[in-house]
């Protein structure tokens, strides 16, 4: 299973509700990827476009 966390607005990949639900997922055998979102519109729906087509 892969989970997808997209952040809130002011925030980042590197948060800590998104480093918590990542290590507590690895535990149970859950990817979750973290993508930053603090780049331009086009980057992000192409890098997140590819996370759910993989």
């Amino acid at each position: 299973m892969n989970i997808i966390y997209l952040h809130g607005f002011n925030s980042s990949s590197l948060s800590i509700k998104g480093l918590s639900l990542k290590q507590y997922c690895s535990e149970l055998g859950i990817n979750v990827h973290l993508p930053d979102l603090n780049r331009s519109p086009n980057l992000v729906v192409e890098q997140v476009s590819a996370l759910i087509e993989s």
